[in-house]
């Protein structure tokens, strides 16, 4: 899958541009799936990966930023988001479930995401971000093995 490629300065961060929620916010909306047309929200779980987790106050951004076409819900673990009762263990909700690693403070700015649509259909992608003309955007997007939110099959 190739990403967006971002020009221009992507030098040293000032302090007001610190890896924060709208960092985490620009990696989560490439990986949301199609809004849906009937008018109804979207669930999707947002997990941590790797230790990773985001403070209170930046997982309410990232709930509000979505809100008008996802219901965003984040989870503290595999199990709260996956039904494993049905086939394929899918997520609760008619949901996907994307899990998000801990984004680097140093560039290059690179995190581990895996999307979970069911058991056997996990998606990850190691990607880079940047930031430019004061917003966060996807520099690369390079597929990888899962190996998060694998659960038990």
């Amino acid at each position: 899958m190739v990403g967006l490629v971002a020009c221009g300065d992507t030098g040293p961060l000032s302090s007001g541009d610190a890896v924060d929620a709208a960092t985490y916010e620009a990696v989560i909306d490439r990986f949301m799936p199609p809004p849906r047309s009937s008018g109804s929200t979207q669930v999707v779980y947002v997990a941590g990966v790797g230790g990773a987790t985001l403070s209170l106050d930046d997982q309410v951004k990232i709930i509000d930023s979505f809100e008008a076409e996802y219901d965003v819900r984040f989870v503290d673990d595999f199990d709260a988001a996956v039904d494993p009762d049905l086939d394929g263990a899918p997520p609760r909700d008619d949901g996907v479930l994307i899990g998000v690693g801990k984004i680097t403070d140093a560039p290059p700015h690179t995190v581990r995401v895996e999307v979970y649509v069911a058991a056997d259909e996990i998606d990850a992608q190691l990607v880079t971000v940047v930031h430019q003309a004061g917003v966060w955007v996807i520099d690369a997007v390079e597929p990888v093995e899962p190996e998060v939110l694998v659960g038990d099959e």
